[in-house]
């Protein structure tokens, strides 16, 4: 990787520029941890005068604590719970990101 250097001689006031070549450290690596951060589940509205289809988005925090939902039709509570298999499995295994 180049960058412009400029060199600037006061005494002389050249103002000359030049490439050199400064290198960055190897050994430097960054980790972007790839993980998971949010889950939709389909849900259909429990009422048999509704029955509309309900997207929900869910964190792994909101994922614990869920409990239902209102739906988007008829604005009615739904009581609901989230299976494991609908949640990946590092959320379960409950495996943490490496920090960076």
């Amino acid at each position: 990787m180049a960058f412009l250097v400029c060199i600037y001689n006061l005494p002389a006031a050249s103002g000359r520029c030049e490439k050199a070549k400064l290198k960055t450290d190897p050994k430097t690596k960054f980790f972007f941890p790839r993980s998971t951060l949010l889950v939709e589940i389909e849900r259909r509205c429990s009422f048999p005068d509704c029955r509309a289809k309900n997207l929900v988005g869910l964190t792994r925090d909101e994922a614990i604590e869920y409990r239902g939902f209102d739906c988007t039709a008829c604005e009615r509570w739904n009581d609901d719970k989230v299976e494991g298999r609908e949640l990946p499995d590092s959320w379960i295994a409950g495996e943490e990101p490496r920090p960076n």
